[in-house]
């Protein structure tokens, strides 16, 4: 995967003169059509992370870290008590349920004790916004 990043780029094609730039060439265009390629592209028209200043760049940037986190979350500490775990992300709660096919639901599932694996929206959101709330309950008299 490739994340395609333009700075300060117009949306105008380059006059044909002998100048030692591409004659005739749209860079935005160019730019839209590596990100296609790349396998990261974003949707909209403008489909490459454009940024017009120090702060956008630095925005894209962080947009591109954020999208590389896993959605295979590690536990520390695992929850002693599973039955009773939560989950919430990007202010959706997804309680204590948990998804059956992580391909087509929205929420979130156990890898195994220590492990949770994000699905569908929750993923997306995850990647998003780069944080999670788990909720450690647990029966009212063994928490003590």
């Amino acid at each position: 995967v490739a994340h395609v990043v333009g700075v300060a780029l117009p949306d105008a094609t380059s006059p044909t003169q002998q100048d030692g730039r591409p004659d005739a060439t749209n860079n935005f265009t160019r730019l839209n059509e590596l990100a296609d390629l790349g396998g990261a592209a974003l949707p909209g028209p403008t489909r490459f992370h454009a940024a017009a200043d120090e702060a956008a760049l630095t925005a894209a940037l962080a947009a591109i870290v954020r999208a590389q986190l896993s959605c295979t979350v590690p536990l520390d500490p695992p929850p002693a008590h599973p039955e009773l775990f939560g989950v919430a992300v990007a202010g959706v709660d997804y309680g204590e349920t948990r998804v059956v096919d992580c391909g087509v639901e929205d929420g979130w599932r156990f890898v195994d004790a220590a492990t949770i694996e994000l699905c569908g929206q929750a993923c997306r959101d995850f990647q998003a916004e780069g944080s999670l709330d788990a909720d450690y309950d647990c029966p009212p008299d063994p928490c003590g």
